[in-house]
């Protein structure tokens, strides 16, 4: 299954929870290229979490390829899905962090132009559910040479070949296809060549932030995601 690394062009939100406290925003281009989490105010995610190391606990890297997490071995240590971290991890699009009682978690959003201008295009945003327009607009795209025209078929067929193949694409074109996304989002799949589920993070979008992410993309879920 293909994922994806946080990394740039995303415009990525850092968002730490401690139980009793407020909850933190940062954004990512101002933490820097290195930054560390804490109960130490030196650090640049200062938490009041006696279950996390009381100077440094785990550092963050932003690197070409991606961003990373490298975890300082406390004993607590550093678990995404259950799983604890060992040594050093690029963070995916999707990861929620849990280090001692805190969850960080990351919203993202993504400046950039919409899809190839069609009145087809505006039929799929207003119809998400009807495959036929996808295929008439994917037919479209072909005659234009824009590869989302295959992606567009590939996922609508399915099978095991399709998979491959449209995930070999969206390996290659993913941020392109999800540009613009005008809201923060946690994270978010493709179906029938678009994005199609989305998860919006632990609070609902508000009903402005819906409709301008409708009005970019055909989805069809939208599921909150709360801090357990």
């Amino acid at each position: 299954m293909w994922v994806v690394i946080i990394r740039s062009p995303l415009e990525t939100e850092v968002v730490v929870v401690v139980p009793g406290a407020a909850i933190m925003r940062r954004h990512l281009d101002e933490l820097g290229a290195s930054f560390t989490l804490g109960q130490d105010p030196t650090n640049a995610l200062a938490v009041a979490d006696t279950f996390v190391s009381s100077g440094r606990h785990c550092a963050f890297q932003r690197t070409p390829e991606g961003l990373r997490l490298d975890s300082f071995g406390h004993p607590n240590g550093e678990h995404i899905d259950g799983i604890r971290v060992q040594g050093s991890r690029l963070l995916q699009v999707g990861d929620r962090i849990a280090i001692g009682k805190t969850t960080i978690l990351f919203m993202h959003r993504l400046t950039g132009r919409a899809g190839v201008a069609s009145p087809l295009l505006a039929a799929v945003l207003a119809d998400p559910d009807d495959d036929r327009v996808r295929l008439a607009y994917a037919a479209w795209l072909r005659q234009q040479r824009d590869p989302r025209g295959e992606f567009i078929e590939q996922q609508c067929r399915g099978g095991a070949r399709a998979v491959a193949r449209s995930s070999a694409l969206l390996a290659r074109h993913e941020l392109a296809w999800l540009s613009p996304l005008p809201v923060p989002i946690e994270s978010w799949t493709f179906a029938g060549g678009f994005v199609s589920d989305v998860v919006v993070g632990p609070t609902p979008l508000t009903a402005a932030e819906e409709r301008s992410l409708r009005a970019a993309h055909p989805v069809r879920t939208l599921t909150v995601r709360p801090i357990v």
